[in-house]
């Protein structure tokens, strides 16, 4: 099968909801502090073994959300997304914060996009 006939993925999206991803984040930086740190060391912190297929879902979700992101070619920091939420100076901009995060997805991205000031619909297409 050629480049042109495979089938287009879809987007991706987070394992998680961002009410968890948040808690995890807290419970990083209460572990490992802002960064740098490794993969291995963001799932050991989240109680899980480095071999962890759940774990490294969770992870990356982190990622897609902006909660984390990267410091180096292979480590990590909390973000600045992060601090805002965890360390607020004001319910506005701790919320503010979230929307930005929750709209970081790709997917959520594109959705938030397509239905701006209409309600979501209960069932989207495939």
């Amino acid at each position: 099968m050629s480049t042109t006939d495979q089938k287009k993925r879809s987007s991706s999206y987070p394992s998680i909801t961002i009410n968890n991803a948040i808690t995890l984040t807290k419970k990083i930086n209460e572990t490992l502090g802002k960064g740098n740190f490794k993969q291995d060391d963001i799932i050991t912190a989240l109680g899980f073994s480095p071999t962890s297929g759940t774990a490294r879902r969770k992870a990356s979700a982190l990622i897609q959300y902006s909660l984390i992101e990267k410091a180096g070619n292979s480590t990590y920091k909390i973000s600045s997304l992060s601090d805002r939420i965890i360390h607020n100076i004001s319910e506005e901009d701790k919320t503010s914060a979230i929307i930005e995060c929750a709209q970081s997805p790709k997917l959520f991205s594109l959705l938030s996009e397509r239905f701006k000031g209409e309600k979501l619909p209960s069932l989207l297409e495939n």
